[in-house]
């Protein structure tokens, strides 16, 4: 195992070479850009299209990670020269029951956060979002109605929800634009289906508005198991121009746009086990959302700062970065924009370390 930096040894800029000569040299010299960490599985709505609340969902007990073990997860982040912290879950991160606290320590290390949210959260925690550098937020509509019949089960509080959601947003714009403020940035996404996929324009020109923009994603079924995957990012004309889709709410094949590709025949090496670690809500740690299936170790039984260092960790990084791909790669992934960025900089930065 190499021996980890201290983050106060060394500046962002020279993190991200470290990364890229551990990459270089199959070695790890410093932490992941962002930890990805599930913090909830507990949440207060119930979207159709959710594999987790809507009515595919796994039934069990809500739960949350404890503030403790989220503490020694981002002191070790710190500690190892990471970037960002992204806050998730398998439910509403803002609904854990010490989220003020967890912000104000990830911010008090000066790590950045990412966070994703359905926008229903009370406003007294506005101030601690806006801590965020980023937003993304999960709107499919801004039409009443349609946003109802997704979201929310009871009809009697669908009104109230969908007022508090355009609330929340528009109060987190106006205060960043009072203060000029780059940050939080707002990313809004948009699951399309039968439902919603007419008012995609109209979703495009409400996140204009507030200085942010849209991702849109189609939702399938596998028709083995009957669980829904997130299919290709698509545009708003593409999603506009969908036609009427046939049955389940869910078919993808009816909305037109790109489909995920399969990894072709020389694909470029994965970097993610330099740039990205993932850990769900029962420990698990892995080298993207995308392979929770792994478990390459377990914040439960070692620290986070073992794990990445560790012998186990390092030959997960090599298999992706040899092109020893896991079953899960052959789709889409949300890694691959910033995977060919790192590819060029690796080029980049071996040919001047051979020259």
């Amino acid at each position: 195992m190499d021996k980890p930096f201290h983050k106060k040894q060394t500046g962002r800029g020279s993190r991200d070479v470290l990364r890229l000569a551990g990459a270089l040299k199959d070695r790890v010299f410093v932490g992941p850009q962002v930890v990805h960490l599930y913090i909830t599985d507990k949440c207060n709505l119930s979207c159709k299209y959710c594999r987790y609340h809507g009515r595919l969902k796994d039934l069990r007990r809500p739960t949350e990670m404890s503030f403790s073990k989220i503490r020694a997860i981002v002191d070790d982040a710190a500690a190892m020269g990471v970037d960002a912290i992204y806050l998730s879950g398998e439910g509403e991160p803002t609904a854990h029951s010490r989220f003020r606290d967890i912000i104000d320590h990830i911010t008090r290390k000066g790590l950045s956060v990412a966070l994703f949210t359905n926008a229903t959260f009370r406003r007294e925690l506005v101030p601690y979002v806006l801590r965020a550098a980023k937003l993304v937020i999960n709107l499919p509509s801004v039409d009443q109605a349609t946003y109802g019949a997704l979201q929310v089960r009871a009809s009697s509080k669908r009104p109230a929800v969908f007022r508090r959601v355009l609330e929340n947003i528009q109060s987190i714009a106006l205060s960043r634009n009072a203060d000029s403020l780059a940050s939080p940035t707002l990313q809004f996404l948009v699951v399309l289906n039968k439902l919603n996929f007419r008012q995609a324009r109209e979703v495009s020109k409400f996140a204009a508005r507030q200085g942010g923009r849209v991702i849109f994603h189609r939702m399938s079924l596998h028709r083995n198991n009957q669980k829904i995957a997130i299919g290709a990012n698509l545009g708003a004309g593409d999603a506009s121009r969908g036609q009427d889709l046939r049955g389940d709410l869910f078919l993808a094949q009816a909305v037109p746009g790109p489909r995920a590709k399969k990894v072709p025949a020389n694909p470029k090496p994965c970097f993610v086990g330099w740039y990205y670690a993932f850990i769900t809500l029962d420990g698990k740690v892995s080298l993207c959302c995308n392979l929770n299936r792994l478990e390459i170790g377990n914040i439960y039984e070692d620290s986070f700062k073992d794990i990445w260092f560790s012998g186990k960790f390092m030959d997960y990084r090599k298999k992706a970065k040899y092109r020893r791909f896991f079953k899960e790669c052959r789709g889409g992934c949300g890694f691959s924009k910033r995977n060919i960025e790192i590819s060029h900089l690796y080029a980049g930065f071996k040919g001047r370390v051979s020259s």
